[in-house]
C-alpha cells in the first residue's frame, strides 16, 4: 500500500482534491492525508489483508471533524468509503483513489519516505 494515492470528492463548492502519502510496514502503516493542500497525520490506521482502515481529524469551518476512511486495494487502486460526524449526522461518502505507480515501494519503508 505505499506510495502516493490521489482522488476528488465533488463538494457544493467544488472538488475537494486528495493525496494520501502511505508507508506500509507489514501489517502497520503511517501517513499523511492532504485535503486541498492542507496536511493531517493519520490515526488509528489498520490493514487486514486487502483492506485498510483509517482515520484523520479535518479542521472544517472551525470546527474539528472526525473522518473515518474504510477502502479495499486492488493493485493500483482503492475503493471505499468515508464516514465523518458533521453536526448530528453520519453521512457516508464514497471515494476511489489511484496510486502513482512510480511511487510503489516494498512494505519496510521508513518515516522519511512520507515527505
Amino acid at each position: 500500500m505505499t506510495g502516493t494515492w490521489e482522488w476528488s470528492i465533488p463538494t457544493s463548492s467544488g472538488n475537494d482534491h486528495y493525496e494520501l502519502k502511505l508507508i506500509q510496514r507489514f501489517q502497520e502503516f503511517a501517513g499523511t492525508l492532504f485535503v486541498n493542500g492542507s496536511g493531517m497525520l493519520i490515526g488509528l490506521g489498520e490493514i487486514m489483508g486487502d483492506k485498510l482502515q483509517f482515520t484523520v481529524e479535518r479542521n472544517l469551518k472551525g470546527q474539528t471533524v472526525p473522518m473515518l476512511f474504510s477502502g479495499r486495494v486492488s493493485g493500483n487502486s482503492i475503493e471505499g468509503s468515508i464516514k465523518s460526524q458533521a453536526g448530528s449526522a453520519i453521512s457516508p461518502i464514497k471515494w476511489k483513489a489511484q496510486r502513482d505507480p512510480s511511487t510503489v515501494a516494498p512494505i519496510n519503508g521508513s518515516q522519511q519516505d512520507l515527505n
